[in-house]
């Protein structure tokens, strides 16, 4: 095969693979769809609601699709590395969003409309969210001792089931996590709102820090570090 030959049959090896379509990136493209969806409904919600932080939230919702947009004129692809075309980076914008709206208590009321559900909500639902993120990070890596994987996984649980009953029952996450939360008989430090959302996401922040300075890279531990620091601060800012 002459030269030229073998240069071109790299070239039709090598360039589809930036735009190779496969069930990975698809699944990834229908989890950034949704999250798009949702994100775009909070901005429009909570501007009918006539809610006083409307602006703080609209805004920025409509430049991140301005700018989606813009990426997608530009060559870009929705799902794949990118500011705003990576997967979760709507996820990103609503936890910047909440910690920026929980800075002040009077926000934490009517701050946002998502879905058609409240701001007290859809702060304790995004808790539940990390929480669970969080345990995931925390029992799953390799080489992991089986006790502290099965530990980790109880109390991971055992936060969620915090969450849950609380949403059910109708408990803002400041109460929450200020002692209100199921079996009142243990202090407030061993309740399992208190333990998810103050504890298990800033570890899991912190192992993902640690482990990206072990192995001198980012590359998979910067998303989440993003993730459980800005969970870890909406709950600094609640309490």
């Amino acid at each position: 095969m002459s030269s030229r030959a073998q240069q071109t049959g790299e070239h039709v090896v090598n360039a589809p693979s930036a735009r190779r379509v496969t069930w990975r990136w698809m699944g990834l493209l229908l989890a950034r769809l949704l999250m798009d969806a949702a994100l775009i409904d909070a901005g429009v919600e909570t501007w009918l609601s006539g809610s006083p932080a409307r602006l703080w939230v609209a805004v920025p919702i409509a430049l991140y699709v301005v700018f989606s947009l813009w990426a997608l004129q530009q060559g870009g692809r929705l799902a794949a590395p990118g500011i705003v075309t990576q997967t979760p980076a709507a996820f990103y914008l609503l936890l910047g969003i909440l910690v920026g709206l929980t800075q002040y208590p009077a926000d934490m009321g009517i701050g946002v409309v998502m879905l058609k559900q409240s701001m007290p909500v859809i702060l304790t639902s995004t808790a539940l969210l990390v929480t669970v993120l969080a345990t995931f990070r925390m029992a799953t890596p390799r080489g992991l001792a089986v006790w502290i994987r099965l530990i980790t996984l109880a109390l991971g649980a055992y936060a969620a089931a915090g969450f849950a009953l609380g949403l059910m029952r109708g408990t803002p996450l400041p109460d929450l996590l200020r002692g209100h939360s199921e079996w009142q008989r243990v202090p407030y430090w061993m309740q399992g709102a208190f333990l998810g959302a103050a504890v298990l996401t800033p570890l899991a922040f912190a192992r993902e820090l640690i482990v990206s300075m072990r192995v001198l890279a980012l590359g998979g531990h910067l998303r989440w570090m993003v993730v459980f620091f800005l969970g870890a601060w909406i709950t600094i800012n609640v309490l």
